[in-house]
């Protein structure tokens, strides 16, 4: 069927319509794109910089990561845009380009402020600067000593610090405080207000410190006297890796009343009553307080044996039992046990031994153990010597000769010397076979850091250096007056890792023995010693006894005399 010219028209009409339509749609268009802008292109230029952290106190010895934002005049932040970091002081606050910081604090400044700036690379105008004040984090109080043993009426200061962290290689932090004191049993133990405890009854007491809303304590154990009468002292000084830090003596003495040696300073773990003291010491790179057990109280060595004789310095020592075996006790790192054992020995962790035999049934008639090197004569006239130079057992002194008497403290490298029964001296280095040192008679024999020295019976003394075999030159005489009655070891002021040849005259003066020149051909002569007026009967490193037969000991430069309690 064809079409209608009514619907031809209608068709016609349609497509102009929808033609005309595109044709509008399309001009409208074209003309939008005529008319309308490229828009702007984006602000990069740096016009301001935000810096974090935003807190005002920065702490010493932390790491602190610094970062900032850069923006445009619009406030528009610009990523990727770079800062260059600046401290206003280095050595408090040292700041790297990424912004990685570490904050320091040099002693005694307690607080301290610096300023960090960050600056835009690209405009030096567009900058943040923030001051920072530098503080010490604080953690807890503590009080030193914590732990107290006294006798009544006597007392001591107590010392209160506000504890933090420092950096790794350094101990940890303490500044010391003024806090309130108070005694929970003022009827034992008074406290005043700048930490001085007095023991006023025998009891227990705690102690309390406060401030700044912090607390802590310290155990105060008030003990009936030990009641001893010491017949025989000896002591040295321990010394730690860094011996311009740390020293602590150790002193024994053997008391006639019960048999039993008893110590003071430095004791072993097994010792009652105790205090607790610490010092600093390094191992490695690394600073720390190291906490041990000492006491001021004579306190009892525990033993299955009693005792007829000692001889010990600052590592340890060995005694006679009555049964005449022979106990040692101390460190062990080169076998001064004498069991066969032997320990790993570091200044920062060293091991402490009880009262141990020695790896030998046979009776022994005196003991020489104050040094490094320790030994014993057997009742035959044998000598016998372990530690330095020896191993960790007894082991006969080569040469088949019998002594009567042997150098106290041998020297660090295993050097020692003694006294035959025909009173000669022989010497010896190691444990190679001893040798006689001339044909001259003696009553009395020394080592020392750089000599072995001998006391004739004019009182008169002669010294000869060590060589490298340990047997040495010909004896020196001495010079200088008085003669000399008695001869020993004393613990040297000036390098307290050795020790002095030291004498006494008929009054009880002490007069050590000094070496100038150069070795073998030494000048030897006599020095007075003072240890403000205190007249002995003998000594042995640091302790002697007292023309009144009381017990004394002394510091290490020989500036302290105290009388040793419970006597």
């Amino acid at each position: 069927m064809g079409n209608s010219s009514d619907d031809i028209m209608i068709t016609y009409r349609t497509r102009m319509i929808r033609h005309a339509f595109a044709t509008a749609v399309l001009l409208c268009a074209l003309s939008a794109c005529k008319d309308s802008q490229a828009p702007p292109p984006p602000d990069l230029k740096p016009a301001s910089v935000e810096m974090s952290p935003s807190t005002a106190v920065l702490y010493a010895w932390q790491e602190t990561k610094f970062s900032a934002v850069v923006k445009n005049a619009a406030g528009t932040v610009l990523p990727g845009a770079r800062v260059r970091w600046e401290s206003s002081d280095s050595s408090l606050i040292v700041i790297d380009s990424s912004g990685s910081g570490y904050v320091n604090l040099f002693y005694p400044m307690t607080e301290a402020s610096a300023t960090v700036s960050a600056i835009s690379v690209e405009n030096a105008n567009a900058r943040s600067q923030r001051a920072f004040t530098i503080k010490i984090q604080y953690s807890d109080l503590g009080i030193m000593p914590d732990t107290n043993s006294l006798l009544v009426g006597m007392g001591r200061t107590l010392i209160a610090n506000l504890h933090y962290v420092q950096p790794s290689s350094s101990p940890e932090g303490r500044q010391r405080v003024v806090p309130t004191w108070s005694s929970a049993a003022p009827a034992v133990v008074t406290v005043n207000d700048s930490g001085q405890i007095t023991a006023i009854a025998t009891g227990h007491a705690r102690i309390t410190a406060t401030y700044d809303g912090r607390t802590a304590t310290s155990e105060v154990e008030v003990v009936a006297s030990p009641s001893v009468q010491l017949t025989a002292v000896s002591g040295g000084v321990f010394i730690t890796q860094d011996a311009s830090v740390t020293r602590v003596n150790r002193e024994c003495g053997l008391n006639a009343k019960d048999g039993g040696v008893y110590c003071w300073g430095l004791l072993i773990p097994e010792m009652l009553p105790f205090d607790r003291c610490e010092f600093v010491l390094k191992t490695g790179p690394t600073w720390r307080h190291k906490q041990f057990h000492c006491g001021e109280i004579p306190a009892r060595l525990p033993a299955p044996v009693t005792f007829s004789a000692l001889s010990s310095g600052g590592f340890g020592g060995c005694a006679l039992a009555a049964t005449k075996a022979v106990y040692c006790w101390g460190t062990n790192g080169s076998g001064e046990l004498g069991n066969g054992t032997t320990d790993q020995f570091t200044f920062a962790g060293w091991v402490d031994r009880g009262a141990t035999k020695i790896a030998s049934d046979d009776q022994f008639q005196s003991i020489y153990a104050a040094g490094p090197q320790r030994c014993a004569i057997r009742i035959d006239g044998a000598a016998f010597c372990w530690g330095a130079g020896y191993g960790s057992t007894p082991t006969r002194v080569s040469g088949n000769v019998s002594f009567t008497a042997i150098a106290e403290r041998s020297r660090y490298n295993g050097n020692n010397c003694g006294l035959a029964v025909d009173n000669t001296a022989y010497c010896w280095s190691n444990s190679q076979s001893s040798q006689q040192i001339g044909t001259s008679q003696w009553i009395g024999i020394d080592v020392n850091l750089v000599s072995a020295c001998a006391l004739a019976s004019s009182g008169r003394a002669y010294c000869w250096a060590f060589e490298t075999s340990g047997v040495g030159q010909s004896p020196t005489l001495v010079s200088g007056d008085p003669t000399l009655v008695f001869m020993g070891t004393m613990v040297d002021a000036s390098n307290f890792n050795y020790s002095s040849t030291c004498g006494l005259s008929a009054a009880g003066d002490v007069y050590c023995i000094k070496a100038t020149g150069a070795s073998p051909n030494y000048s030897y002569s006599l020095e007075a010693v003072n240890l403000g007026g205190l007249k002995l009967k003998r000594f042995s490193g640091t302790c002697g006894i007292g023309v009144d037969d009381k017990a004394y000991c002394w510091s290490y430069d020989r500036r302290t005399v105290r009388v040793v309690p419970g006597q």
